[in-house]
């Protein structure tokens, strides 16, 4: 079990650092232009105003240079790009729940980059389901501690700094 967790995380590190990461360039410098542009479907907007352009070139960038660091950066292109599609679908099924910007949703929250990334990736290369699995059970897990440990500690400390 303990290899299948190495393996994940080894394969799904690009992007994990891209969701660690993005979120502290939001709060320190917020977000450009929205991706959905402001467009609304049925009086709701489509993605809203957590999900921007520059979070794409961001994901991109940061996945393509940890995975070149890891000797593998085509991977990185579509790890990112599969990654940011996966916050995006998630940001697009809340607001269809009626879930605002930063209500917590089960599950979704936590995985939404590995399914997205999984899903870009296997379209151009296979994966192990240990993998698979391992990955999104291993975001279950460390998504929750980050959350209440270091998150709080981080967003104080860049808000201080502000």
């Amino acid at each position: 079990m303990l290899h299948y967790a190495g393996e994940s995380l080894f394969f799904y590190l690009p992007v994990i650092v891209c969701n660690l990461s993005v979120h502290t360039l939001w709060l320190r410098f917020g977000i450009s232009s929205p991706v959905d542009l402001g467009l609304m479907l049925r009086e709701q907007r489509l993605i809203g105003d957590s999900r921007g352009i520059d979070g794409l070139i961001y994901w991109l960038i940061c996945s393509v240079s940890v995975a070149a660091l890891q000797g593998r950066a085509l991977d990185g292109i579509y790890l990112g790009c599969g990654g940011f599609a996966g916050t995006l679908f998630s940001s697009f099924i809340k607001r269809r729940i009626g879930l605002t910007r930063g209500v917590w949703c089960p599950v979704l929250d936590e995985t939404d980059f590995i399914i997205g990334s999984t899903l870009f990736y296997i379209s151009y290369q296979p994966l192990a389901l240990t993998t698979f699995l391992a990955g999104f059970l291993l975001m279950l897990v460390a998504h929750k501690l980050v959350n209440l440990f270091i998150r709080p500690i981080w967003e104080k400390g860049i808000s201080t700094r502000s």
